[in-house]
């Protein structure tokens, strides 16, 4: 198990080091949210935060991604 989430964390951060992205083509998950920051930045990340709340998006899947503040 601990190899698996070494090479998971490793992975992620050498694709958004290289110019790639940690999300894929399903989305961030919970996985992945840690990373969010470090690919897009604080005024990305709080951009798409804003957006999610006010569209009512928390309520298909609460407080995965953005947790409600």
């Amino acid at each position: 198990f601990f190899f698996f989430a070494f090479f998971f964390l490793t992975s992620l951060s050498k694709a958004i080091e290289l110019g790639g992205t940690c999300t894929g083509e399903h989305g961030v998950g919970v996985g992945k949210k840690a990373f969010l920051r470090k690919e897009l930045g604080d005024v990305n990340v709080n951009l798409q935060r804003a957006l999610v709340h006010a569209i009512g998006g928390d309520l298909m899947n609460p407080n995965k991604v953005f947790p409600n503040e």
